[in-house]
C-alpha cells in the first residue's frame, strides 16, 4: 500500500504539473492531441485522494494521515527533480513509474503469495 500511494502521488503530481500553463504548453506542443487541462487538474486531484485512502486503509486514520504527508513530500521532490532535469521526459517517467509499480505488485503476488502491502 505505501508503494501504491507513493506511486500515486508522484503521478498526480505530474498530472497537477503538466495542468500548468508554461508545463502544458512544454509537454503538448508537438502533440496531435491535446488534453484538456482542467482533466489533467481533476485526474490529479482524485489520484492524490486514492493515495490518502490506501495510506489510511494501510496504517489507519491519524498514523495514514501523517505518512501520506511524509509521501506527498517525497513525491513532490521526485516530481520537481524530474521537473527540473528532465522536464520533457516526465511524463513518460509517470507512466513509467506507474507501470513498473503495477509489474512489481503482479511479481510480488506471484512469487511471494503475499499481497503487497
Amino acid at each position: 500500500m505505501m508503494l501504491w500511494s507513493l506511486i500515486l502521488a508522484f503521478v498526480a503530481w505530474t498530472m497537477l504539473c503538466a495542468a500548468m500553463s508554461r508545463p502544458y504548453t512544454e509537454l503538448f506542443s508537438y502533440a496531435r492531441v491535446k488534453p484538456n487541462p482542467v482533466v489533467l487538474r481533476i485526474i490529479g486531484w482524485l489520484l492524490l485522494v486514492v493515495s490518502l485512502s490506501c495510506s489510511v486503509a494501510k496504517w489507519g486514520g491519524s498514523v495514514g494521515f501523517a505518512a501520506w504527508w511524509i509521501l506527498l513530500a517525497v513525491s513532490a521532490f521526485g516530481c520537481i527533480i524530474m521537473r527540473t532535469y528532465w522536464p520533457k521526459h516526465i511524463l513518460f517517467v509517470a507512466g513509467l513509474v506507474f507501470v513498473l509499480g503495477g509489474l512489481c505488485s503482479v511479481i510480488s503476488v506471484a512469487v511471494f503469495n503475499a499481497i503487497p502491502w
